[in-house]
């Protein structure tokens, strides 16, 4: 599940933070175990102290200015042994959150059933067409009850053909069971039920282009607008793979002639060169989506 394994790496990157950290206080370990004290003098001078108890009584050692090198290492290391207290103790409840928090996910609560009750990705595939939106409570009330909305819910709800294209054998599952062919598709259609938008997921598009010439579509999603425009998402992946690429530039092509423009209504995400899904940029182009639908 990507958020566990996101905690699990996040465990690893604040290990190598509470490394690093240790290292920088190194340098600060001949400095002495007292507090740093600020007094403010007449006419807004500032001047700072080491303070220390001895035999009970509370002295104070000058120190200089804000710019006196002792005053900046005493700063410098505060900071770094609050940022230690912070790393380990984000740690903590991450280990917390592992230990107590399960995967809901199709595939994971396939794994706890008994082999009887298990699905194959067809069935689950039967299962979850024909799946009726769920209206969020955090989606504004003039949306919710919008006539049009609920339209649209509606076209979403409909049967349609889909890319007939098998699927991986071990495909990637969505929150809601859907077998997804991707990663990035995963976080786009996670993300789009968590928004509650109405969506079909890699519809049959039959279209005719300015060409003239007919094309058979299968984008990844696709969206209607209150206005009664439809807005195409595309996930890529594979683009170091030659013959991916020449694919999809055909497909990219086969989309403009058919009206879909790139950044307006087609909206584009891809894998990186390591074939690594940035999530965020997939939430600020699902943000586009939704000025549009809504527009």
């Amino acid at each position: 599940m990507f958020l566990m394994d996101l905690m699990k790496r996040q465990l690893l990157v604040f290990d190598d933070y509470i490394n690093e950290t240790e290292q920088q206080l190194e340098r600060y370990k001949k400095l002495p175990n007292r507090t740093l004290v600020v007094r403010k003098r007449s006419g807004r001078r500032t001047d700072y102290y080491e303070q220390e108890y001895i035999d009970g009584k509370k002295v104070l050692l000058p120190l200089g200015k804000g710019d006196s090198e002792k005053v900046s290492a005493y700063k410098r290391r505060r900071f770094l042994l609050e940022q230690l207290r912070i790393f380990r103790n984000n740690i903590k409840a991450i280990e917390l959150f592992l230990s107590r928090f399960s995967d809901w996910t199709n595939e994971a609560v396939q794994e706890l059933l008994p082999e009887t009750y298990r699905s194959t990705p067809s069935e689950m595939q039967e299962r979850t067409d024909g799946y009726a939106i769920h209206i969020p409570d955090h989606l504004p009330d003039d949306i919710r009850n919008d006539e049009r909305f609920r339209d649209l819910a509606e076209w979403a709800d409909q049967k349609y053909k889909r890319n007939p294209y098998p699927l991986p054998e071990e495909p990637n599952i969505a929150r809601d069971g859907t077998p997804m062919r991707s990663k990035g598709e995963c976080m786009w259609y996670d993300n789009i039920l968590f928004e509650g938008l109405p969506v079909r997921v890699e519809p049959e598009l039959i279209l005719q282009g300015i060409s003239k010439q007919w094309h058979k579509l299968y984008p990844d999603f696709q969206f209607k607008c209150f206005n009664g425009r439809t807005i195409l998402v595309e996930h890529f992946g594979e683009w170091d793979e030659e013959e991916y690429a020449e694919r999809n530039k055909r497909k990219i092509q086969e989309f403009l002639d058919c009206g879909f423009v790139l950044g307006d209504n087609l909206i584009v995400t891809s894998d990186n060169a390591y074939h690594h899904t940035n999530e965020l940029a997939i939430l600020e182009a699902l943000e586009i989506v939704k000025r549009q639908i809504f527009r």
